[in-house]
């Protein structure tokens, strides 16, 4: 089976939690299955900004591009500038960009991502009948607290973001018990379409 993940971060190199669930999820799966990871990478990976997209071989079935551009880059440091969440308009300038992956998305027999900032573009080059699954290692509303308070505007619209994914996913995966009981609590979901996944330990 062809995967298609979809990220919001570089998961190369794995050095914090929720790139390392997502890179060890995906080295899992390429067991049996052939993984394509798209990264969206408006940031600084390791210590030096990369404005061209590159492409790794994590194993013989499971690469991650990762991807930027020029555009990426000047959003990312307005972000900065003006101090507003850098993924919060991630959409609209990923729209503006011209992927070179999408052949892989097609051909995916299922899609996954682990960020609701990018499912709009997702759902928008997909078809209908094709499962889409949602991982987040977060609840968006819980994560971003602060900004109800300084901007109200943006809250609602990580809220609107938020409810659109897990309205448009076949499936949920959380990673506890809590995280699914406040999903269902905040948006009135049915449980049935959440699993638990906790994060796993590589013993290796």
């Amino acid at each position: 089976m062809r995967i298609f993940f979809l990220s919001h971060g570089c998961t190369y190199s794995a050095d914090t939690g929720g790139k390392i669930r997502t890179y060890e999820l995906n080295r899992f799966l390429s067991n049996n299955n052939s993984v394509f990871q798209l990264s969206v990478n408006p940031f600084l990976v390791n210590k030096i900004l990369k404005i061209k997209s590159f492409k790794i071989n994590i194993n013989k079935k499971y690469e991650e591009l990762i991807f930027n551009s020029l555009l990426l880059t000047a959003y990312s440091f307005l972000s900065k500038v003006f101090k507003f969440p850098q993924e919060i308009y991630l959409n609209e300038i990923i729209t503006l960009n011209k992927f070179p992956s999408i052949q892989q998305l097609d051909e995916a027999s299922v899609c996954i991502t682990s960020s609701p900032w990018l499912t709009e573009w997702m759902s928008s080059h997909t078809t209908k009948n094709k499962p889409l699954i949602y991982a987040p290692a977060d609840i968006l509303l819980d994560f971003y607290t602060d900004i109800k308070k300084n901007n109200k505007k943006w809250f609602e619209r990580i809220k609107s973001i938020e409810l659109s994914t897990l309205t448009k996913a076949t499936h949920i995966i959380t990673v506890s018990k809590e995280d699914k009981k406040r999903l269902i609590e905040l948006y009135n979901l049915d449980t049935k379409k959440i699993s638990v996944i906790p994060n796993g330990v590589n013993a290796k």
